[in-house]
């Protein structure tokens, strides 16, 4: 914030998309699917989309 950069607050449980989930591991979606597929990273189906919880985003970076 001193920096007068955005900032936000968000539940843990919070669940991303992929594109959100890549966007934030600063790689491409292709390849985040490829991590999900690997196991490298937990994820569930919800329909055909993937959703992947924000901690084990934090927790994989």
């Amino acid at each position: 914030m001193a920096e007068g950069k955005t900032i936000s607050i968000v539940p843990s449980n919070s669940e991303v998309s992929t594109q959100q989930a890549a966007d934030m591991l600063n790689v491409s979606r292709p390849h985040l699917v490829k991590l999900l597929e690997a196991q490298k990273i937990p994820f569930k189906k919800v329909g055909s989309h993937r959703r992947i919880l924000l901690n084990d985003i934090i927790e994989y970076k």
